[in-house]
């Protein structure tokens, strides 16, 4: 018998502890809903003839709100938005809110309050453990100010319990997550946290009356917070200075501070060359690098040459050189045309015309695609020469990256100005 007591109690004892061991971990349903409520908020727009609401919770203490695009739709002739937190208690706090960023796809808005400091923010969770069934708790107002107990005042936080119903993705990625939570008009933009007290989603819609509603998933969330505002001033650009070293500034402002850092590259083309990638250096809250905006030739630009002879024609590409009339050097670069037989009319691109005697324009390389090939100029019937097509304007791109995810882009292009 003694025998036997003691394996009873030890079976009690792990039944009593066991649970207890992994709850140890998670806060109360009490805890969670005292969080949860602390840092949700009543939102109300108002634009003219219109007064709308829904629901938003804070993402970082210094007053930072995520709500959905559709709560704060405003027109263009703007309008006030209200954030209440702690609405219908004794507490309650009314704050004027303004849009920095907003998105139809995902349906996200992020909002600021100003003059507050430390106010109750939720922590980002993941998606990577989310399955179908896992319990969830969703916060917000449903109906608005409708269920508030007196006309013209704020409603009560309303605080729901269900699970996981459908994990919808696309091309592996999480988009939606169905759940069979309560929720009604007046919850989109409402936070929903896992048991671990983390946000895992982001109320979106719902179709009403069948129990049936969606959660934007928080991986969609904390890509719409991760991409910084891009401030970049090109940098003024010549066709005197294109091949000389240039300063490229650029500032990528988080919205919600990270502990990882950010990299940021410039990324430069002109033309057909290909792109030429620079990592930028932070200096002072400002992201920059010095580079030439089109590199310096190893070689001189090629001239496109077209020669006309009695029975046939050829154009290609020439190298520059010098060349006589009647024993007097010239660049072929400074030449337009070269007319005649015996004597040539030489015509120059700054107009003047001179009449003479050629020389070493005998054996003369053109370059036709890969092939290159050896003529006369000086036995030419005629000769056109184009100088080599003026850049006019090269492309530029801040590329932002956090860890190995691209981030944040920006692509302009930039003109050169012949002087």
């Amino acid at each position: 018998m003694p025998g036997r007591s003691h394996w009873m109690c030890l079976l009690l004892s792990l039944l009593s502890f066991g649970p207890c061991a992994v709850a140890a971990d998670q806060p109360s349903r009490q805890e969670l809903s005292k969080l949860g409520k602390s840092a949700t908020a009543f939102v109300e727009v108002k634009t003219p003839g219109l007064i709308g609401s829904g629901t938003a919770f804070c993402i970082h203490p210094s007053g930072l709100f995520v709500t959905n695009d559709h709560v704060i739709n405003l027109p263009r002739g703007g309008g006030n938005i209200s954030l209440v937190l702690h609405a219908g208690e004794k507490d309650q706090r009314l704050l004027q809110a303004t849009v920095v960023r907003q998105s139809k796809e995902p349906d996200l808005a992020l909002l600021r309050v100003t003059g507050s400091e430390k106010l109750p923010s939720l922590a980002l969770g993941t998606v990577d453990d989310l399955a179908e069934l896992a319990e969830l708790v969703a916060f917000g107002f449903p109906f608005g100010n409708q269920l508030a107990l007196t006309k013209g005042e704020y409603p009560s936080i309303s605080v729901n319990s269900g699970s996981v119903t459908a994990l919808r993705r696309r091309n592996g990625e999480l988009q939606i997550v169905q759940v069979d939570v309560t929720l009604n008009p007046g919850n989109s933009g409402g936070p929903v946290l896992d048991r671990n007290g983390k946000v895992v989603g982001v109320v979106v819609a719902g179709v009403r009356g069948s129990g049936v509603n969606f959660v934007i998933p928080v991986n969609l969330v904390a890509r719409f917070l991760a991409k910084p505002e891009l401030h970049f001033t090109p940098p003024a650009l010549t066709a005197g200075t294109i091949h000389q070293p240039v300063l490229f500034q650029a500032r990528a402002d988080q919205l919600v501070p990270s502990q990882e850092p950010l990299s940021v590259d410039l990324i430069l083309r002109a033309g057909a060359e290909p792109e030429r990638k620079h990592k930028m250096a932070l200096v002072n809250g400002v992201y920059q690098v010095s580079v030439s905006p089109i590199p310096k030739p190893d070689s001189p630009p090629k001239l496109r040459v077209a020669a006309r002879y009695s029975a046939s024609s050829i154009t290609g590409n020439v190298a520059d050189r010098t060349f006589t009339l009647d024993s007097k050097p010239y660049k072929l670069s400074d030449v337009r045309r070269l007319q005649g037989q015996p004597k040539v009319q030489v015509t120059f691109r700054d107009g003047r015309t001179l009449e003479g005697t050629l020389a070493d324009l005998e054996d003369v390389p053109m370059s036709l695609g890969k092939q290159e090939v050896q003529i006369s100029l000086a036995r030419a019937v005629e000769v056109s020469i184009e100088p080599p097509a003026a850049i006019a304007a090269i492309s530029c791109t801040i590329v932002v990256t956090q860890g190995t995810k691209e981030i944040a882009r920006q692509a302009q292009t930039l003109a050169i100005s012949p002087r």
